[in-house]
C-alpha cells in the first residue's frame, strides 16, 4: 500500500474516532454481524520494508480487539453458529465470528493463546500443502528477497524478470508487479517459480516452510478445543478462477480427506484463496455450493446482512488490518459504513 492511500486511510479512520459515527450508527448500518478475517499474528517486525504487513497484527493487538468486542456487546460465535443464525434469521444479538487464513504457526503460537484467554470460538482456513510442505508461502519468499537485494532477478513462466529494488519505491514496485505475476501462474508454474527463487537466492525452502507454517500436531490440538476448528483453503492456495471445475473439484476433495485424516473431522467451511473479484467469480460461487460445504467467504469487504442467507457461499469478511491496529479502526469496519456503497 502507497505512503499516499496509508495517509488518507489513516485520516478517515482518525476522522470517524473523532466524529463517533460508527458509535452512532452502527446498529441501524452495521447488519446482523460480521466475519473477521486475520492472517499471521506475531509480534511487530522493525524492518522498514514491509509489503505484507496489511496481512499481519500483533498479539497485543488482537488481545485489545476481543475486549473491545466484548464492551461493544457483541457475541463472538462459531462458524456454524453463524450460519444457524442466517439461515434461521435469529438476529436478536449482533454477531462476529473470528477466522484466520492459510495457516501459520504463529496462528497456534500467538494468537490460539488468546482466543483461550477470551474463550472465544475461531476458526483457521487451512492450505493444506503449507503444512505438508509441498506448496510455498511465494509472497513471503519474494519480500525477503525483494528486502535484500538491490536487483531481483526472477525466472518465471519461462522467461526471466529483473526489477531494480535499490530503494524503498523500487522495492515497493518491484514486490507489487512480482506478486501479480505469481497469481496468474498455474500450480506447476508457482512450485518451479518458487523452487528457482529459493535456490537462486540460496533460500532452503524446507526450512523455510517449517518456520511459517503450522504443524498438523498444533491443527489436531487447535480441533481438539471445543473453541476452535480447522477448516478448508484448498491444497495449493490457487486462484479457483484460473482452475477447471474438475480440477477445483478434486482439489477441495484431496484437501478435505487430509484434514479429516490428520485431525480427525471433516470441515465443514471453506475460504476461497485470495479471495477478491479477480479470483472469484459466479462460476467458483456455484461449484463449491454444490459441494458438502456449509458456508464459503471470501476477501470482499462487508458485514453481514439477513440476506446473505441466500448467499452463504459467497460471504463477505472484514479484515484486520497491520496498518491500522486500533479500536477506532475496528468500530468503523464493524459498523458497516464504508461498505454502505456497496450493500445499496
Amino acid at each position: 500500500m502507497s505512503a499516499t492511500k496509508l495517509r488518507l486511510k489513516s485520516a478517515i479512520v482518525e476522522t470517524a474516532r473523532l466524529s463517533r459515527l460508527p458509535q452512532l450508527f452502527g446498529a441501524s448500518f452495521g447488519g446482523v454481524g460480521a466475519i473477521i478475517a486475520m492472517h499471521r499474528v506475531r509480534a511487530a517486525s522493525d524492518q522498514v520494508f514491509q509489503p505484507n504487513k496489511t496481512l499481519e497484527v500483533t498479539p497485543a493487538f488482537l488481545d485489545r480487539t476481543l475486549t473491545h468486542i466484548h464492551k461493544l456487546d457483541l457475541d463472538i460465535v462459531s462458524l456454524d453458529e453463524a450460519q444457524r443464525r442466517l439461515k434461521e434469521r435469529d438476529f436478536e444479538r449482533r454477531f462476529v465470528c473470528l477466522t484466520l487464513d492459510d495457516g501459520y504457526a504463529d496462528n497456534y503460537l500467538e494468537a490460539y493463546p488468546v482466543f483461550k484467554a477470551h474463550q472465544a470460538p475461531f476458526s483457521i482456513y487451512l492450505t493444506t500443502g503449507f503444512l505438508d510442505h509441498t506448496c510455498y508461502f511465494w509472497w513471503m519468499l519474494l519480500e525477503e528477497v525483494v528486502r535484500a537485494n538491490s536487483e531481483v532477478t526472477l525466472r518465471i513462466a519461462n522467461r526471466t524478470v529483473r526489477k531494480p529494488t535499490r530503494t524503498l519505491k523500487e522495492k515497493a514496485k518491484a514486490f507489487e508487479a512480482l506478486r501479480w505475476q505469481f497469481r496468474a501462474l498455474s500450480a506447476e508454474a508457482v512450485e518451479t517459480a518458487s523452487q528457482d527463487l529459493c535456490a537462486d537466492y540460496s533460500i532452503d525452502p524446507a526450512a523455510f516452510s517449517a518456520d511459517h507454517a503450522m504443524t498438523w500436531e498444533m491443527a489436531a490440538e487447535i480441533t481438539a478445543d471445543a473453541l476452535g476448528s480447522v477448516e478448508l483453503h484448498t491444497e495449493r492456495h490457487l486462484a479457483l478462477s484460473l482452475q477447471s471445475p474438475e480440477d477445483i473439484k478434486a482439489e477441495l476433495a484431496r484437501s478435505s480427506a487430509r484434514i479429516a485424516d490428520k485431525v480427525g473431522r471433516v470441515p465443514r467451511h471453506f475460504a476461497f484463496p485470495f479471495g477478491d473479484a479477480d479470483a472469484v467469480t459466479r462460476r467458483e460461487v456455484d461449484i463449491v455450493a454444490d459441494l458438502p460445504l456449509s458456508t464459503a467467504t471470501t476477501t470482499r469487504a462487508g458485514t453481514l446482512r439477513a440476506n446473505h442467507v441466500d448467499d452463504l457461499h459467497a460471504l463477505p469478511r472484514i479484515m484486520l488490518n497491520g496498518h491500522y491496529q486500533s479500536e477506532s479502526y475496528v468500530d468503523l469496519t464493524l459498523s458497516g459504513l464504508p461498505y454502505l456503497l456497496s450493500h445499496s
